[in-house]
């Protein structure tokens, strides 16, 4: 990724339990879904299959952002937060999961990165190659001359 505001996003309010909250995927969310899942392909496995744990995770992992949280004083990481899935699950109607399901993907679509359709079909090695760096120079070699 070459520009962090990329990934900022303003997030998508939806309403639990009668409260409005902000449900946004920053990079830390992502994390807390990579470190239980194992991979960014493992929760788009999880999702892609819709189920009630990965759809419960996945919200909660939009939410914690704004949750007080209780950090490491060695790593400075979270070591626990003031809502758990479980909490979060129980905002839940089970009637509203086609909704909820929406809004997650709408958040989760504002996080990513937009493609442009120029690198769209490029590897990640490709891509990187492509990108324009403006802060740094570029240099010109001279074209052999034919003889």
């Amino acid at each position: 990724m070459s520009n962090l505001q990329d990934i900022r996003n303003a997030g998508v309010m939806v309403n639990l339990a009668g409260k409005n909250y902000v449900l946004k995927y920053d990079l830390n969310a992502l994390a807390e879904l990579e470190k239980h899942y194992g991979t960014m392909e493992k929760v788009q496995e999880a999702l892609s299959k819709g189920t009630i744990v990965g759809t419960r995770l996945v919200l909660w992992a939009g939410l914690v952002h704004a949750a007080d949280k209780t950090f490491d004083p060695v790593t400075g990481e979270p070591i626990s937060y003031s809502i758990t899935p479980y909490q979060v699950g129980s905002w839940i109607a089970p009637k509203d999961l086609n909704a909820l399901g929406d809004k997650i993907g709408l958040a989760l679509k504002q996080a990513m990165p937009e493609e442009s359709t120029e690198t769209a079909n490029l590897s990640e090695a490709e891509k990187l190659a492509t990108e324009k760096h403006p802060d740094e120079e570029v240099v010109s070699f001279p074209q052999p001359m034919n003889p």
